[in-house]
């Protein structure tokens, strides 16, 4: 039996979807301060998610795949048929993306 391409297209939404909230969860993002920078809000660089340090390697990855997500979640985001999917992504996404804000111009001093 074949799968239509809404079908197929809600399947890859739902994978991004749970690999996005992987990494929230591995990051414990839902403890992540939501104010504040890496210079001014401490609760920042003792998260951690921050405090643990990085390896190169990992912070690529994370940033590979945050792309490939807010990649997908741009290409999809208009399509009303897929509109729960596209909000649990959206709302995956939308974590990594504070997280990035906020410490993606400091990784030289928390990666190694």
């Amino acid at each position: 039996m074949s799968r239509s391409s809404k079908e197929v297209l809600a399947a890859i939404i739902n994978q991004a979807s749970r690999n996005a909230e992987y990494w929230n969860k591995s990051l414990d993002l839902s403890t992540f301060p939501k104010t504040g920078d890496y210079d001014s809000n401490p609760a920042v660089v003792q998260h951690s998610s921050v405090a643990s340090g990085w390896r190169w390697e990992n912070w690529d990855e994370f940033h590979h795949d945050f792309d490939s997500y807010d990649n997908l979640l741009g290409a999809v985001r208009d399509c009303e048929e897929l509109r729960p999917e596209i909000e649990r992504l959206s709302e995956a996404v939308a974590i990594l993306t504070h997280f990035l804000e906020v410490v993606g111009d400091y990784t030289d001093d928390f990666c190694r």
